[in-house]
C-alpha cells in the first residue's frame, strides 16, 4: 500500500470529485440532447399525422358538400381547425400555469 500524506490525499479526492462532476455534466448533456431529439422526432411525426388527417378530412368535406362547394368547405374546415387549436392552446396554457403554481407552493 502506498503511503500518501494529507495534502496528496486531498488532491486525489479533489481530482476524483472533479471527474465525477464532469461525468455528471456529460450525462446531463447527453440527456438534454436525447430530450431534444425526442421533441423534434415527436413534432415531425405529429406534422406527418396532421397532414394525413388534413387530407382525409378535406376529402370527407368534398364527399359531404360536393366539389362545387369545396371552397366553402375548406373555409369551414379552416375555421373549425383554428377554433380547435385555439381552444386546446388555451386549455394547455391554463393547465401549465396551474401546475407551475402548485410546484411553486411546494418549493417554498
Amino acid at each position: 500500500m502506498i503511503n500518501v500524506g494529507k495534502e496528496e490525499n486531498k488532491a486525489i479526492s479533489h481530482i476524483i470529485m472533479i471527474q465525477t462532476e464532469q461525468k455528471r455534466d456529460g450525462d446531463s448533456v447527453r440527456l438534454e440532447v436525447l430530450e431534444k431529439i425526442q421533441s423534434l422526432v415527436t413534432a415531425g411525426l405529429g406534422l406527418v399525422a396532421a397532414l394525413a388527417w388534413n387530407d382525409a378530412i378535406q376529402s370527407l368535406f368534398v364527399v359531404i358538400f360536393g366539389i362545387q362547394s369545396s371552397v366553402i368547405a375548406k373555409f369551414l374546415y379552416a375555421i373549425l381547425v383554428t377554433a380547435l387549436v385555439v381552444y386546446l392552446t388555451v386549455r394547455i396554457s391554463r393547465l401549465i400555469n396551474s401546475l407551475k403554481k402548485i410546484n411553486d407552493k411546494h418549493i417554498v
